[in-house]
């Protein structure tokens, strides 16, 4: 052969198809530019052409060039330029420009705060994981790898079973998240019952979508499993037992969620700490405490227990505040102020006679009164007094009402009346010595 054709004509091929690929991106455009489309179509289309379009014409191409250059002298192409290694090559180049152009297309289409949130993200997160895939499947089915493609393939299908049984997931979460909220904002109560029920719906789709991936990838496995359940009965009884406090959570999760003796949201009493319910997950209670630190109690301690609830019927809170004042003090002006010092206050709920002052007992420093009024919740009326404590103070110092130091009186038996006596009588006639020698 000659010149002519071993080298000359691939290469005019080759050139046909890059002009062709150029001629096709120019009537593209031409067209366009004639007929009435949004400026975003345009450029969809465009970037279409001028990306994996004309990378796959130029592409096919190349491997035509490389064909007749190996068909009229197979012994000048070295071992790397064989056909079948630049057609893996060119394969991986058309689905970089794929990908490329699809993430790009993607985030002109989708609006700005679709594109940045979670739908835009799912997006572009299966446009990757389906490029992946590719990529594997070309070079797995390339001569790169000979004998490898079936078994890694194998775990190939495995681990994409797995993202489609993520990504299944992961859009029922967002429909029932959306719908959640609706139903939320009609039926505030059922709140608790519908974020528990989500969690156990989803947690079943994971459970049978990765056990139908798992048997359909790998078939051996189910005749496995059954061998060990029927060999293993002993084993078996243990795993239930060990997972018995889980299913007793789950099942109390149930119950809350169900009967409600709680709600996201409510104000709890729980061993002496003041707790928001922030969620109800399948096996434990999340409880945020005042000091914003977070209690996991699991589902079934919260059934078996006695709870205060703050928020359940009425949130409303009766809020007494004891205060002393010393037997000298005027009560009727001490109460006084109190009540209007609590009608004062942005915080106090009047209802019926509330708020109101009475006079607990008599103590042994003064007189026990007892304000008693109202506020909307359990936090409100604890910085409510507070606030009410300083005021009062403020107010009793200013009107002259005292509030007592602690006082005690002692009584003292025979004996000691004695030898107190005794003190006294030799203190009294050292002064009389004194008096005399002075005098």
């Amino acid at each position: 052969m000659g010149l002519v054709e071993e080298f000359i004509l691939p290469s005019l091929t080759v050139a046909a198809y890059i002009i062709a690929a150029g001629v096709a991106w120019i009537l593209a455009k031409t067209l366009l530019s004639r007929v009435a489309a949004s400026e975003t179509t345009r450029t969809i289309i465009l970037s279409l052409v001028s990306g994996p379009i004309a990378a796959g014409i130029i592409s096919y191409g190349i491997l035509q060039g490389v064909i007749q250059v190996q068909t009229i002298s197979p012994t000048i192409i070295p071992a790397f330029l064989e056909p079948e290694n630049v057609s893996t090559t060119l394969q991986l180049l058309v689905l970089a420009f794929v990908l490329r152009t699809a993430v790009s297309d993607i985030k002109i289409v989708l609006p700005q705060d679709i594109a940045r949130g979670p739908a835009g993200r799912l997006v572009l997160y299966s446009i990757y994981t389906l490029g992946l895939i590719a990529l594997f499947r070309i070079l797995l089915t390339s001569p790169l790898s000979p004998g490898v493609a079936e078994n890694v393939w194998i775990g190939v299908n495995f681990f994409t079973g797995l993202f489609v049984v993520y990504l299944v997931t992961y859009i029922l979460d967002l429909l029932i998240r959306r719908y959640l909220t609706i139903f939320a904002e009609r039926e505030p109560g059922l709140r608790t019952t519908f974020s528990f029920f989500r969690r156990l719906l989803l947690a079943a789709v994971v459970l049978v979508g990765v056990s139908a991936v798992t048997f359909s990838s790998f078939p051996a496995v189910g005749g496995v499993i059954s061998s060990l359940f029927i060999a293993a009965g002993f084993a078996s009884i243990v795993i239930g037992l060990a997972a018995q406090s889980s299913i007793s959570n789950i099942i109390s999760g149930m119950v809350v969620s169900v009967f409600q003796p709680f709600k996201i949201g409510d104000g709890l009493m729980f061993r002496n700490d003041f707790c928001f319910v922030e969620d109800v997950k399948l096996v434990h209670t999340v409880l945020r405490t005042w000091d914003n630190r977070r209690l996991m109690v699991p589902n079934s301690v919260l059934m078996s227990e006695v709870i205060v609830n703050y928020t359940t019927v009425d949130p409303t809170m009766l809020a007494p505040l004891l205060i002393q004042i010393s037997y000298e003090s005027d009560v009727d002006k001490a109460m006084k102020i109190m009540r209007e010092v609590a009608l004062g206050h942005p915080n106090c709920m009047p209802i019926g006679d509330l708020p109101n002052v009475v006079i607990m007992d008599y103590g042994e420093s003064g007189v026990n009164l007892r304000l008693l009024t109202r506020a909307k919740d359990q936090p409100t009326a604890f910085m409510m007094i507070r606030d009410l404590l300083y005021q009062i103070k403020k107010e009793f110092d200013e009107n002259g009402i005292e509030i007592p130091y602690p006082r005690r009186q002692l009584v003292l038996g025979k004996d000691a009346e004695t030898v107190l006596d005794r003190l006294i009588g030799k203190l009294d006639g050292g002064a009389t010595k004194k008096s005399k020698k002075v005098s």
